[in-house]
Formats: structure tokens, C-alpha cells, sequence
């Protein structure tokens, strides 16, 4: 049986595979075990959150774990082309297959 959550609005994050591992979103409706459902993840779907929060927290967790995730993309294009760079410069035969 689920209870809608109405009065108290809470925000979950669950577990995901890419960084920052984490997603999240508004609770709306929660399990008397514990699992819930979101908006985010969709209606019907119900999982064992990694952490519960009052709504405006988890909205500026979920903020600030966007940031770092936008950095780690930025970091992560900067390092591939770095690479990339090497591969040519040490190994130019190879290089001009791959491009």
C-alpha cells in the first residue's frame, strides 16, 4: 500500500551508474516500506531511495552535484583530447587512420 505525500514535501536520490552516481527527485508517493516514487523516475515505479531530504535540500544537493558533474564532462573532454593529441604526435601512422 502506498500513501501519497502531501503535507511534508521530501526529495529522494537513488543510486545511478554514471557520475556523480546519484540521481534525484520530488517524492510522491512512499511505501510503508520505505520505497518510493517520483516524479523523475517515474510514475509506478517504486525503489529504496539512497537518502531522504527535505524538498529544498534535496534540490540543492541535486544543484550542486550538477556542477560537479558538468566539471567532470569538461575535465573528461579536456583528458580525451590530450590524448588524442599524444596518439599523434608518437604515433601518426595510427592517427591518421583513427581521425
Amino acid at each position: 500500500m502506498s500513501v501519497k505525500i502531501n503535507n511534508e514535501k521530501l526529495f529522494a536520490l537513488w543510486a545511478h551508474d554514471l557520475y556523480p552516481y546519484v540521481c534525484g527527485g520530488p517524492i510522491t508517493k512512499m511505501n510503508k516500506s520505505g520505497s518510493v516514487e517520483t516524479e523523475n523516475y517515474g510514475k509506478g515505479f517504486y525503489f529504496n531511495p539512497l537518502l531522504i531530504l527535505p524538498l529544498e535540500e534535496g534540490k540543492e544537493l541535486l544543484s550542486k552535484l550538477k556542477v560537479l558533474e558538468k566539471e567532470y564532462d569538461s575535465a573528461k573532454k579536456s583528458l580525451h583530447k590530450s590524448f588524442l593529441k599524444r596518439i599523434e604526435d608518437e604515433c601518426p601512422q595510427i592517427y591518421k587512420k583513427i581521425k
